[in-house]
């Protein structure tokens, strides 16, 4: 008999006793409904039914667990081969995009994106919360190339990357809701970044460039589900000391969603020179196509272009996909915000930046 059949059994006594009292004709009645059994194994059986009903419900609330994703196996960029649901997503909070270390246009500044919302984060990457980057180019992305790109943009601890085979990140893609089918060219896969809490089934699609405290926030409070920073966190500022909101024009807006994660303006360098006094070191027609095409630009050879490159590292600038106007829009807000060099702070430019960006 299944043990359906016995809680449908159990139920049934219940209801008799409820009705009569647990006198002698009940138990007549129990001998009857379970055959061989004493009260007290009943009461065992009772308790193991429950627990049993209980894991069962749990595991009906819970649709996007071990039976949804695939506890299929990775390679991490320390080459250490991990398993995606037990070792990689239970009972974890984590930040999960897709990308490959020769793309050309979106990686390059959704991995410095992501730096933002890491540093924000602080000690809790890899305690409470995990970055994945899976590749979806296992031919090229070996474990050594994956950490040779997590060298070039200065990746902490907390924040693996990992590859598989082609069919295995298509699975877990596919799983995810990212997936593009019949993808021809690489550089148009779904650069989304998935955020979840697997232990409250919790999933959230965003773009990585959002306000990168927007998403930082969404792991380290709604996302935990009401658990508690780890203590050495715990220390919030004020709302008294919070920033004012101003309303920002169109190049500040598009310099803040596509260009501030790899530059600043007179605070140094990062993935990329700061900019400021851009406009000044270089022709602004030169830098109005930089911004509009620059993969075209490196192509062409263009001689500006390749010394850019090769003293960034080989990281790209990405195709926005903008437009004449957009690209003046950002020139115009690089120069408004440009500090004066009597009252602004000290530039840090490297030694591989001879003549900015």
């Amino acid at each position: 008999m299944d043990a359906s059949a016995w809680a449908e059994r159990i139920v049934a006594v219940k209801r008799l006793g409820r009705s009569e009292g647990w006198g002698q004709g009940n138990r007549q009645r129990e001998a009857r409904f379970f055959p061989g059994m004493g009260w007290k194994s009943l009461c065992i059986l009772v308790a193991f039914i429950l627990s049993l009903a209980g894991v069962s419900s749990a595991e009906k609330g819970k649709p996007w667990g071990e039976g949804y994703f695939p506890d299929v196996l990775l390679t991490t960029h320390e080459g250490k081969e991990v398993r995606f649901y037990q070792d990689l997503l239970k009972d974890k909070v984590v930040a999960i995009n897709f990308m490959f270390t020769s793309c050309e246009n979106v990686c390059p500044a959704e991995t410095a994106r992501l730096s933002q919302v890491v540093s924000l984060l602080g000690d809790r990457v890899g305690e409470d919360i995990h970055f994945y980057s899976i590749s979806i180019d296992p031919e090229v992305d070996t474990p050594e190339a994956l950490a040779r790109y997590r060298e070039r943009f200065d990746v902490g601890e907390g924040w693996t990357f990992l590859t598989a085979s082609r069919e295995t990140s298509d699975l877990i893609q596919r799983k995810l809701g990212l997936l593009v089918e019949q993808l021809d060219d690489p550089n148009d896969h779904n650069a989304s970044l998935v955020l979840g809490s697997e232990a409250n089934s919790r999933w959230i699609r965003r773009s990585p460039y959002d306000n990168p405290k927007s998403l930082a926030h969404l792991l380290a409070e709604s996302l935990q589900n009401g658990r508690k920073a780890p203590r050495a966190n715990r220390n919030l500022a004020s709302y008294a000391d919070a920033p004012s909101r101003e309303n920002w024009d169109k190049g500040e807006r598009i310099y803040r969603s596509r260009c501030a994660a790899c530059h600043t303006i007179g605070e140094g360098n990062r993935v990329g020179p700061d900019l400021a006094g851009v406009t000044q070191r270089r022709e602004r027609e030169w830098l109005v196509r930089w911004i509009v095409e620059p993969d075209l630009m490196i192509s062409e050879k263009d001689p500006e272009a390749l010394e850019l490159l090769k003293a960034w590292d080989d990281i790209r600038m990405p195709n926005f996909g903008l437009n004449q106007a957009e690209a003046e829009a950002i020139l115009g807000f690089i120069e408004r915000s440009a500090p004066s060099p009597s009252t602004g702070p000290e530039r840090s430019l490297s030694m591989r930046d001879p003549v900015g960006h």
